[in-house]
This record gives structure tokens, C-alpha cells and sequence, in this order.
């Protein structure tokens, strides 16, 4: 991923009618909203029992950050339950130096999409795959849980057309995005 991609436009996808069935097959936990006025304790409890409800075929934990030396994004992908489960893979793309914290925690996003790309190519298409997105930015979750035709900021419409490309291509594959 170019570091000058973050500031890149990106074209509107244009979706057809028919094309937006697949997201149905993407879905968007619950935000903890307030979260920053509860103890580090209290909000870990919180995002544990979050996190129990989906048994994901593959986990993808995202973090993005900002400093003085540029910024990025990255992603671990684990088999299974990141508890239990194997590294499979750890994708890292940088930013740019002019990116701000959302816009890494969407390059880190685009990292996990692309490792979720990777991994799909040797799953049997016929598979049922459920992969969750793991992610502390709530910005993110909050743009990306407006739809493909609600998102206006280019690195969220680029995400939602690697989601689409992946869907269309691996016809059982659902995600979702805690």
C-alpha cells in the first residue's frame, strides 16, 4: 500500500443494486460507547464479553498509530480464537506522514484485508468462513457501519471495496467488525 495513498481520492465504487447483497454477510458489534470513562478493568471485562459471542475461523486484531516519525497500521491474523489460535500471519502498511489516527487505524484494516485475501485463496469456496475484525478505533467502526454507499472519506470506500471484492469471490465468507 503507498504511504501516499492516504490522501489519495479515491473514485465512488458506483455499486449496482445488486451488488449490495454481500453486505449482509458484514456486520458491526456493539461500540463501548463511554468506554474512556470506566476503569481499565471494567472496560476490559466489557470487551471480553464482547468479544465471546463469535467463534471466528480466523481473528484479525488491527491497531493503527500516529507519531513523529510517520504513522501505520497493522494487523496479526490468528486460526481461530486468538486465545487458542497460531499466528497465521502479521501485515504491516505505513500511512504517510500526513495520516491522523483514523486514517492509520483504516491502513491497519486494509492490512488485515489483505491477509484475509491471502488466506481465502487456499480455503475451498464452498467453506462457510467467519472472520472477525478486532479493532480499538470506534471512528472506524462507526464510518464503515454506514454502509458501502454511506462512507465518504476514501480509505473507508477503499475498504468496503476490498470487503466486496473478497465476498464476491468467496461466496461463504461472513465478517464482522467488533
Amino acid at each position: 500500500l503507498p504511504s501516499d495513498l492516504v490522501r489519495m481520492s479515491c473514485p465512488d465504487p458506483s455499486y449496482k443494486p445488486w451488488d449490495l447483497k454481500f453486505y449482509k454477510r458484514v456486520t458491526f458489534g456493539k461500540t463501548l460507547e463511554g468506554s474512556t470513562k470506566l476503569k481499565d478493568e471494567d472496560r476490559k471485562k466489557i470487551s471480553e464479553q464482547a468479544l465471546r459471542g463469535l467463534k471466528p475461523d480466523l481473528d484479525v486484531w488491527t491497531d493503527g498509530s500516529v507519531g513523529e516519525a510517520g504513522s501505520g497500521g497493522a494487523a496479526i491474523l490468528y486460526r481461530g480464537s486468538k486465545r487458542s489460535a497460531p499466528v497465521h500471519d502479521i501485515r504491516v502498511n505505513q500511512a504517510g506522514k500526513l495520516a491522523c489516527s483514523f486514517d492509520a487505524e483504516c491502513v491497519a484494516i486494509l492490512a488485515g484485508l489483505s491477509g484475509v485475501k491471502d488466506y481465502l485463496k487456499h480455503k475451498h469456496k464452498k467453506m462457510h468462513t467467519r472472520i472477525r475484525f478486532v479493532t480499538d478505533s470506534q471512528s472506524a467502526i462507526a464510518s464503515l457501519a454506514s454502509g458501502p454507499l454511506g462512507v465518504n472519506e476514501p480509505l473507508p470506500q477503499r475498504i468496503w471495496n476490498d470487503i466486496s471484492n473478497l465476498l464476491h469471490n468467496h461466496i461463504n465468507a461472513t465478517i464482522h467488525f467488533q
